[in-house]
């Protein structure tokens, strides 16, 4: 889970804390498992005596609890607590909110009855007490952020509880990024260092973290970019600025075009784009292109063979240069690349395939829908047929629908993700389980809801009875459904 940064309202560009820890919802219950509604029951639980595997043989469930016990809500949905491998508290559910345990062996945990941020370790003892409004967890300089419930001021803490930067001056505070925090007082931003001190000449009403050596930054109504060594270039004539990512950036012209800028901050190139696939995670929260290994995927406008004209994606490199497509065939929609393979749609034919990164169409054109990509298993079909599969990026056939009401939904190599649907696509009573690559199920269709496998198919995380727990690849339980939320 990311780190969040903590601001007050007035400290634009700063992230507002939000007052509940983030969870994967998908994960989370408790229930009696021996009846299954006239379907096929969830096998018992192994019984057998478990010793502790040596490191190179854990399986990804037994991973999950490397940092500490697990983070669970009660069945009530009242309190957060942590279990261990066998369901069990270790930690009482007596949290108001939680986060997960992190390498350092603490959590950022909410007390049930001050309704105050503090941490604990894997005993459930508060090593840094519950006395912050706000906090976020620790990065990796084992820094946290944090805002102080008698002043209001935010600071800056170690994993000893000490103050690094002091709660005095500033309403919100952000997390140290490349040697510098943004804090802010008064309507304006400025960036500490790491003893607490203003550095460089200017106040911001806007100021992001830095990426590759630059920050963006609002002053006086313009945006433009710092460094960290304090140079600095305002524009004043652009609609917007973006985040660096792949040392570059791309700047928003008032035309509404995009340009591309290196770490110079020059034009790359004279060409303008109609628009750059862009990513909201990037950019030191400003934003950024998304780039796969020197490509980025940017739009312009094109005139197609029947002399209509839209908007086409193409591949550049850093240098602003078109790689692909340079034939005929031209690209309408395209998603980003997951290892070494994306997802495209063909303007002409307006059919989806896949390419490789060289602008290869391993897959040709001939899907209606596709979807994004499990561990390289691509869900395709078409839906005027209800014809749906499951092929590699090459267009080999992993599994066919073994059934016309069953749809795949997610999965991993081994195990694949099924619900079953009515003939009215009701969401409501949809149902799920799991198959293998041969189309067996290896329960019926009784979940209420169901998160994929794990990569090596350990476990998965479904919910029965209202409730979560986790089974194993051969349909026994793991953890039974017993909890109202699960954190990871």
């Amino acid at each position: 889970m990311k780190n969040r940064i903590i601001a007050l309202a007035l400290c634009a560009g700063m992230l507002l804390l939000g007052g509940c820890a983030s969870h994967d919802e998908a994960g989370a219950g408790s229930g009696d498992t021996s009846e299954t509604n006239g379907g096929q029951a969830v096998n018992s639980p192994s019984t057998t005596e478990q010793t502790q595997p040596s490191e190179d043989t854990r399986t990804s469930f037994e991973k999950l609890f490397d940092d500490g016990p697990l983070l669970v809500q009660d069945p009530d949905g009242y309190g957060w607590g942590y279990i261990d491998t066998t369901g069990n508290y270790v930690i009482e559910p007596k949290f108001n909110l939680a986060y997960e345990f992190q390498e350092n062996g603490l959590a950022l945990v909410n007390d049930l009855e001050t309704k105050m941020w503090g941490y604990i370790n894997t005993s459930g003892e508060y090593v840094i007490e519950p006395q912050f409004s706000d906090a976020t967890q620790f990065d990796e300089n084992g820094y946290a952020s944090v805002v102080v419930a008698q002043t209001k001021c935010g600071g800056i803490i170690n994993e000893s509880g000490e103050y690094v930067i002091e709660p005095e001056h500033y309403g919100g505070i952000g997390s140290f990024s490349e040697g510098f925090v943004v804090a802010g007082s008064s309507g304006y931003q400025y960036y500490l260092n790491e003893a607490g001190e203003v550095q460089f000449s200017l106040n911001f009403q806007e100021a992001y973290d830095f990426v590759d050596g630059w920050a963006v930054v609002n002053h006086r109504g313009f945006l433009g970019y710092i460094s960290t060594e304090g140079e600095h270039r305002i524009f004043s004539d652009v609609k917007d600025v973006f985040g660096f990512n792949n040392g570059r950036a791309f700047v928003q012209l008032a035309n509404g075009k995009y340009r591309l800028i290196d770490e110079n901050l020059e034009y790359v190139t004279d060409t303008e784009f109609d628009d750059v696939s862009m990513s909201n995670s990037l950019g030191g929260g400003k934003g950024a292109a998304r780039w796969y290994d020197g490509i980025c995927f940017v739009g312009m406008e094109t005139q197609l063979a029947d002399g209509s004209t839209m908007i086409c994606y193409y591949a550049i490199n850093t240098d602003g240069e078109i790689i692909f497509p340079t034939d005929n065939r031209h690209i309408r929609s395209i998603d980003q690349f997951r290892e070494g393979y994306a997802t495209a749609l063909d303007a002409e034919t307006t059919k989806w395939g896949i390419i490789d990164r060289n602008g290869n169409w391993t897959v040709s054109p001939q899907y209606e829908t596709i979807a994004i990509p499990v561990n390289g298993v691509y869900l395709v079909g078409n839906m005027s047929t209800s014809d749906y599969k499951y092929i590699d990026p090459d267009g080999n056939v992993v599994l066919d629908s073994v059934n016309p009401d069953v749809v795949f939904s997610g999965g991993y190599r081994d195990i694949l993700q099924v619900r079953l649907r009515d003939s009215n696509y009701d969401t409501v009573n949809q149902h799920y389980s799991f198959v293998d690559h041969d189309g067996n199920f290896i329960t019926d269709l009784i979940f209420e809801d169901a998160m994929s496998f794990s990569l090596d198919s350990s476990y998965a995380k479904v919910k029965y009875n209202s409730l979560w727990g986790f089974i194993d690849g051969e349909g026994n339980w793991l953890i039974e459904p017993q909890f109202q939320s699960i954190g990871r």
